[in-house]
């Protein structure tokens, strides 16, 4: 008795994610060009963050913002906070602090310091000051974003052509 025996290989195993990736991949792409562009678009941001050892008789803080950044001129001050950043501390353990000031502009330069308000109505601006530079960023973000598009837009249209016949 013959046996028949089928000689031809079996189709080598494709997981989900390699049968998806032809269309996922241009997908996902687009959305990160996406993100990067609406990030080129968005105002930038400094976050100052400060501590405390402790805090008798604090009420909370304000904190100024003097464009320049330099320390060696006079520059005007503006009180960057609407309200009162009030104290979280206590007089045994401080606080952990944090503000991001939106009203910058990219490329520019930036001094900051923190006033204290104690629960008496004293004010002390602290000597300390926080210089900032705030990076131009957008034209890196534009071009990555930019970049991304045109290669998920060309994945996309490649992904949609029929497969070529084999011989």
């Amino acid at each position: 008795m013959d046996r028949i025996v089928d000689r031809t290989p079996p189709e080598a195993p494709v997981s989900r994610i390699g049968r998806l990736g032809g269309k996922v991949a241009p997908a996902v792409l687009l959305l990160g060009a996406i993100y990067l562009l609406a990030q080129a678009g968005r105002p930038p941001q400094v976050t100052v963050s400060w501590e405390t050892g402790s805090e008798q008789d604090l009420a909370g803080f304000n904190l100024y913002r003097a464009a320049g950044g330099d320390e060696t001129v006079a520059a005007p001050t503006v009180q960057v906070n609407r309200v009162m950043i009030p104290a979280q501390g206590s007089s045994v353990d401080g606080g952990r602090y944090r503000y991001a000031d939106d009203q910058v502009r990219y490329g520019g330069r930036y001094r900051y310091q923190i006033e204290t308000l104690d629960r008496s109505g004293g004010r002390e601006r602290l000597p300390e000051a926080i210089a900032v530079v705030v990076p131009d960023q957008r034209a890196l973000l534009l071009g990555e974003g930019l970049a991304a598009a045109v290669l998920a837009l060309f994945l996309l249209r490649r992904s949609r052509r029929p497969p070529a016949a084999r011989s």
